[in-house]
């Protein structure tokens, strides 16, 4: 993505949630990696995320990650479409 460290976090967040929905599930180093910030960086991002979006965090054996809730669908998307 060559976003870099000098994106704004609120833009990255935007970016994120955005790429969040189209995955439905992604890694925070996996995200890190993308943005090119530190998967703590990521963690942070995600906390503000989930505070106005419906996304959890899964704990894994490999790190786990995040995923949009199951059933959640933009206003306007009909059930089967993405």
């Amino acid at each position: 993505m060559g976003a870099g460290n000098s994106m704004k976090a609120s833009k990255r967040q935007e970016l994120i949630w955005h790429m969040l929905k189209a995955r439905r599930y992604d890694t925070a180093a996996h995200l890190a990696e993308e943005f090119h910030v530190s998967i703590r960086t990521i963690h942070s991002d995600m906390k503000e995320i989930m505070l106005e979006h419906p996304v959890d965090a899964i704990r894994g054996r490999y790190g786990g990650g995040y995923r949009v809730m199951p059933g959640f669908q933009e206003k306007g998307e009909a059930i089967g479409q993405r």
